[in-house]
């Protein structure tokens, strides 16, 4: 009875345990089942997510390439080394942690350099040869030093978009060889690049280049090829350097009534003494040829006259230099200024039909223009004759160069001064006194 008992306890307790088992093992099922659909739920998330943030990624793209062309062009026009956007990736990351284009933002001196010149440079390079081939420009042109094996004659543009006229650079201009600085070989360079973008001569209204006797000579010319091509070219040399040069010539005849070289004086005092203690303390040295000269000028009271006369005349043909540096065409102002010179020493004529040397055409001595400091200097001393003589050859030598070499009597800056004339007239009246034909011409 006993055995019979305990093999039926057996049972039962065998038969709970297989039904424990058996409900673990459902529990397990549902419990794998959660997991499952768990994952699946937080896959389908994360897939959501990552379509999202590609679709993101993909709305901002264009932004984010737009800020990366934006900084290559913002280095490129402020001449900042393309180093520099090693850091830039990094720095906005961290100046903009908010900011998505920030953390998109990728681009260092390799991405930075392509975008320049495999995006930007031939993009604006075929803007402006489209508005070459239809539009008029003019020309600039100069030659780097004789440095290398390779000679750059850069050549530049100045054509009319739509906010106005803009300078453009159009092709380095390199030329090699023995005669790569002749002017055969440079105006074959200028016009190899022409020709070779379809850009037709006739377009091209003006040139500009230096003073140089290859550039503007008479014979076998820069100036003399491009005529060829388009006689109705306005060719200019470099009115800067006519300035500066029509300074020089001015002085060095100031100098011989003088006798005072203000170029030799200012190597003396300033090259020789600059970088030279032991110069410096042998200035008393009695044998010394520079100290002696130097001790001659120093004890010399009209020593700092002739500096004062300098420094109230210079500042014309300063400011008259700085004007034909100007983004705006100014040309035509070139009597204006020529006559702001001759105003000093003469009478108020015509400088282009009077005899500068003519005595009853120049100004007496007291009312030569040598700046009030120097009048009141020269007061206080006798040598005023020599230096008044010296003085009015400065100016008449000054307008002689100025009316032989600037473009006075060209057509086309008289044309511009006659046509700003006009301009300011039309200014001045009211809307309703302007005449039809002038709205007409607009």
């Amino acid at each position: 009875m006993e055995d019979g008992h305990g093999e039926e306890k057996n049972q039962v307790e065998l038969q709970q345990i297989e039904e424990r088992v058996e409900k673990d093992n459902e529990e397990v099922v549902v419990l794998n089942d959660e997991v499952l659909v768990e994952e699946e739920e937080e896959e389908e998330k994360k897939k959501e997510e990552e379509e999202e943030q590609e679709k993101e990624d993909t709305s901002i793209e264009p932004t984010t390439r737009r800020a990366e062309v934006k900084v290559a062009v913002t280095l490129v026009s402020h001449n900042i080394p393309l180093a520099f956007a090693d850091h830039l990736s990094s720095l906005f990351k961290e100046c903009f942690p908010g900011s998505k284009i920030g953390k998109k933002y990728c681009s260092a001196r390799t991405k930075t350099s392509a975008i320049i010149n495999n995006a930007i440079s031939p993009y604006l390079l075929n803007e402006l040869v489209s508005n070459m081939r239809s539009k008029p420009f003019s020309l600039s042109t100069d030659g780097s030093n004789d440095t290398g094996k390779e000679k750059m004659n850069p050549l530049t543009v100045k054509i009319w978009e739509t906010n106005g006229a803009a300078h453009r650079f159009l092709d380095m201009g390199i030329t090699t060889g023995e005669g790569c600085g002749t002017a055969a070989t440079i105006f074959s360079k200028m016009d190899s690049v022409l020709k070779g973008h379809s850009i037709p001569w006739q377009n091209c209204i003006a040139l500009s280049v230096d003073n140089a006797s290859i550039n503007m000579g008479d014979r076998n010319s820069i100036k003399l090829r491009v005529m060829k091509e388009n006689p109705s070219v306005f060719i200019l040399g470099c009115s800067c350097n006519i300035v500066h040069n029509n300074a020089s010539a001015a002085g060095a005849v100031y100098s011989e009534n003088t006798g005072i070289d203000v170029e030799d004086l200012a190597v003396d005092v300033g090259f020789w003494f600059k970088a030279s203690t032991k110069r410096k303390n042998i200035l008393d040295d009695e044998k010394q040829a520079r100290c002696v000269r130097l001790r001659e000028v120093f004890q010399d009271p009209m020593s700092e006259i002739h500096l004062l006369f300098y420094q109230s005349t210079l500042i014309i043909f300063t400011h008259f230099n700085l004007l034909f540096q100007r983004q705006d065409p100014c040309v035509y102002l070139l009597h204006e200024q020529v006559h702001i010179v001759a105003f000093r020493a003469f009478r108020g004529v015509n400088v282009d039909t009077v005899d500068l040397r003519d005595e009853e055409s120049q100004l007496p001595d007291s009312q030569l223009a040598v700046g009030f400091t120097t009048r009141t200097t020269l007061n206080r001393l006798d040598s005023a004759k020599k230096f008044h003589v010296a003085a009015r050859s400065f100016f008449v030598k000054a307008v002689e160069y100025a009316t032989a070499k600037l473009p006075l009597h060209d057509s086309v800056p008289r044309e511009q001064d006659q046509l700003n004339d006009e301009f300011l007239e039309i200014q001045m009246m009211e809307e309703e006194d302007i005449p039809a034909s002038i709205w007409g011409e607009a």
